[in-house]
C-alpha cells in the first residue's frame, strides 16, 4: 500500500523532489535497492541538496555492498564538511577506512547513530 501510494505521488508530481525522495525511502524499506537509487537520483536531479534522497541513496548503495559509493553519498550533503578528509581516507585505504574516519570525525552519539546505518 505505501509503495503504491509513493509511486502514484512520484508519477503525479514528476517535478517534486520530495515525492521522489519519499519513493526512494519506501523502495529502500521494500529492499528494492536499485530502484531506490534510481528514485533518489531522480530527486537529486531536481534538487541536488535533498538530504533524505542522499541518505536513502547511500543506504541502498551500502545494502548492495557498494561501500565506497555509499560513504561518498553520505558525504554529499549530510557530512559535506568532512568530504575532503573522508574522501582522502577512502582514496588511501578504501571504503572501510573512509567510514572509520567519518565515525571518528562525527563526535557525539546522534551523529554516530546516523552514520551507523
Amino acid at each position: 500500500m505505501a509503495l503504491e501510494q509513493a509511486e502514484l505521488a512520484a508519477e503525479g508530481q514528476p517535478l517534486s523532489p520530495g515525492a521522489h525522495a519519499a519513493l526512494a525511502q519506501v523502495l529502500y524499506v521494500n529492499r528494492r535497492f536499485e530502484d531506490a537509487i534510481a528514485a533518489a537520483n531522480q530527486a537529486l536531479e531536481l534538487d541536488p541538496k535533498r538530504r533524505e534522497a542522499w541518505e536513502y541513496r547511500s543506504r541502498a548503495e551500502l545494502a548492495l555492498g557498494r561501500m565506497a559509493d555509499g560513504v561518498r553519498s553520505m558525504l554529499a550533503e549530510r557530512y559535506k564538511e568532512h568530504a575532503d578528509t573522508v574522501g582522502e581516507a577512502i582514496d588511501r585505504g578504501g571504503a572501510e577506512a573512509g567510514l572509520r574516519k567519518l565515525v571518528e570525525l562525527t563526535g557525539g552519539w546522534p551523529e554516530r547513530s546516523t552514520v551507523s546505518w
